[in-house]
């Protein structure tokens, strides 16, 4: 990914895709940073690879693009709008259903969006649990209408041919329309605190299974992620698996 040599090639066919509102960049920003040195004295180093990469995520950011990355990085939210950066956090207690700290909404929820990876949209795994993390983290759905993943390597090298991830969205599904109706309450959510604080997050109860999220927007979101219906200190009910939304 130098910029010496994919810079000039972009802007040698800018024609064919500058009428394009974003792109989505694989790798880039997923992996942290490499550093490489030869024998023969040259060195490639840690701080030259971000050099490189924030260059070339610059050079859409400046033309309005919007930056739309696998995974994201620390030194990348400068250059970035959405990073599939969902499962990145701090490992609490084996075992636990609800894992994970949203450490990352915590620092960079006012400046970048957050998204599952394209291979754990709403229509792979369980809907309902990450449902429930998008209202928690304030976070907008993923939904990929046709989707589906290959492995990389070959059936010469011993890979599988079949695909790893099946996201087919069917128009006539009872179930993907409910989940499409479900979502709308997420995006709802989602677009009236995008570009504010997750200035607290907290877990209620000792199984860490009920959450409170608070945002500078002024909103609280507690989310219930167990099966047992949870009681609120002001005595108001949260149904197991649901939540409850406190505007300002």
């Amino acid at each position: 990914m130098l910029p010496d040599r994919i810079i000039p090639a972009l802007q040698k066919e800018e024609q064919d895709w500058i009428f394009l509102d974003g792109f989505h960049f694989d790798t880039g920003a997923s992996t942290g940073l490499f550093e490489s040195f030869s024998t023969d004295g040259r060195a490639f180093t840690r701080t030259d690879d971000r050099l490189f990469r924030t260059a070339y995520f610059k050079y859409f950011t400046d033309r309005g693009k919007i930056n739309i990355s696998e995974g994201a990085q620390a030194w990348t939210v400068p250059y970035l709008d959405v990073g599939s950066v969902h499962g990145t956090g701090s490992w609490i207690e084996e075992g636990l259903k609800y894992k994970l700290v949203p450490l990352w909404h915590l620092v960079f929820h006012d400046c970048l969006q957050g998204a599952w990876h394209e291979g754990q949209t709403y229509q792979a795994g369980d809907f309902r649990e990450k449902f429930l993390c998008d209202m928690a983290w304030g976070t907008p759905p993923t939904i990929a209408p046709i989707l589906c993943l290959y492995r990389y390597n070959s059936r010469e090298a011993g890979g599988s041919p079949e695909p790893f991830g099946h996201n087919f969205l069917r128009p006539d599904g009872r179930q993907y329309k409910k989940q499409i109706r479900e979502s709308l309450n997420v995006y709802r959510l989602a677009r009236e605190v995008a570009g504010a604080e997750m200035t607290d997050h907290a877990f209620l109860d000792n199984d860490r299974l009920v959450t409170r999220s608070r945002f500078s927007a002024g909103h609280v979101v507690y989310v219930n992620f167990g099966e047992k219906a949870y009681l609120l200190p002001d005595n108001r009910r949260i149904e197991g698996r649901n939540y409850l939304v406190d505007r300002p």
